[in-house]
């Protein structure tokens, strides 16, 4: 992963364990280059904290949610919180400090990486196209 990054505020480390329950509850697959940063980076700050993507700029990556399902904030319990309101295989992994999520869309054997706007008024408006990776994602961080 990119050494540039400096991870802040890093909860407990999760278990493979952590990781198969979040997988077995989104009935999905999570990105190696994700699960690779969250087992050493869990619920972190990244610093740079700050990305453009599209006709967005300076954007802010709050942090990580928790993998581990007993941490405040955690993917499953934001996703109990704000997954009626998510397009279809669509799962928070990151939060931004406006109450935005950045999350994971699966489109068949595919994985991206879009922003959730939390004030849009429809599921399709709401989510605008970030990345085609979480490592890509990371890469723009600035």
């Amino acid at each position: 992963m990119d050494n540039k990054i400096k991870w802040k505020f890093v909860k407990d480390m999760p278990s493979l364990m952590d990781i198969e329950k979040v997988e077995s509850r989104f009935n999905v697959k999570l990105p190696l280059d994700y699960i690779e940063c969250v087992k050493k980076n869990n619920g972190g700050r990244p610093r740079p904290k700050l990305f453009d993507f599209g006709e967005y700029k300076e954007m802010v990556f709050s942090s990580l949610l928790s993998i581990i399902k007993d941490h405040k904030e955690n993917v499953i319990d934001v996703y109990k919180w704000i997954g009626d309101r998510l397009p279809e295989n669509t799962y928070p992994f990151a939060k931004d400090p406006f109450g935005n999520y950045l999350c994971f869309k699966y489109e068949g054997n595919d994985v991206f990486v879009v922003f959730w706007n939390h004030e849009k008024s429809n599921e399709e408006e709401g989510i605008v196209f970030v990345s085609g990776s979480f490592k890509e994602l990371l890469e723009k961080l600035h």
